[in-house]
């Protein structure tokens, strides 16, 4: 009898293990998080053509209580190219949910929500316009990715706010990391001639998301072996790096992309 009392805590203690496991995974916020995020310039509306500028980062470290509810310190390390490490807002998650609370401020506005199903809205804030400008995003797909060895959930987002200009944006938001654009640019909007595109987020020194196995698996472009040669005598289309960065000249061996496909430069 008491061998299968043993067994069954073991199965219990394993089975809560798991789950506060994959509780953990999915859990955006975490003291000493990094996003490591890209600034380029020259860029165009699809973000494809653009020249690296600058790099800077956002860390959680340590926590702070704003009236009563219990928040996480993000903070930015070379934003603007600066140089200077600034308290950037406070952030709290709950439920699938991530609000942010400017500095100064109390009120907590919506900067991320995981749990709508596909076609449905979630309307989130503006963190330049907090409690002035508004983004109804609608859930447009869904997949599960194999990002740095673990399994992680992508949703595409769209905005939705009835202006054609805009109609088209979208992005990615990744559980456990955000949005493929940075950690604060949620709802997808590009700006021609300045974007941020997330790079690299990691949790103690150890990578949980990179852009360069992340975009292969969202772009559905196919991967084909030519020599640059050929390419050379069938036109002479604009080529770009794995991180979409546009290549100057002939390039040398390796996987670029050009015309949405990726091919070997032998």
């Amino acid at each position: 009898m008491r061998i299968y009392q043993i067994l069954l805590l073991s199965i219990l203690y394993y089975s809560s293990t798991v789950a506060a496991q994959q509780k953990k995974d999915f859990q955006l916020l975490e003291d000493g998080k990094e996003w490591i995020i890209w600034h380029y310039n020259g860029s165009d509306a699809q973000g494809l053509e653009k020249s690296q500028e600058y790099s800077f980062s956002y860390i959680i470290s340590g926590d702070t209580l704003i009236g009563d509810t219990r928040c996480m310190k993000l903070y930015s390390l070379n934003e603007q190219n600066t140089g200077n490490t600034t308290y950037k807002m406070a952030l709290h998650e709950s439920d699938g949910k991530v609000y942010f609370i400017p500095e100064g401020a109390e009120q907590c506005y919506l900067l991320y929500d995981f749990s709508p199903a596909i076609g449905s809205t979630v309307t989130v804030s503006d963190v330049l316009h907090p409690g002035e400008w508004y983004h109804t995003l609608r859930i447009v797909e869904e997949r599960v990715l194999l990002i740095a060895g673990q399994e992680k959930r992508a949703i595409q987002v769209s905005i939705d706010n009835g202006a054609e200009d805009f109609r088209n944006e979208s992005g990615w938001w990744i559980e456990g990391v955000g949005s493929e654009l940075g950690l604060l640019n949620t709802w997808g909007f590009r700006m021609p001639g300045s974007n941020n595109y997330l790079e690299e987020c990691r949790i103690g020194g150890k990578p949980i998301f990179k852009r360069e196995e992340f975009i292969p698996m969202v772009s559905g472009i196919d991967c084909i072996s030519i020599s640059d040669g050929i390419l050379a005598k069938h036109g002479s289309s604009a080529r770009y790096d794995l991180q979409g960065r546009r290549i100057q000249g002939t390039p040398g061996k390796g996987v670029y992309i050009r015309d949405g496909r990726k091919y070997v430069a032998e």
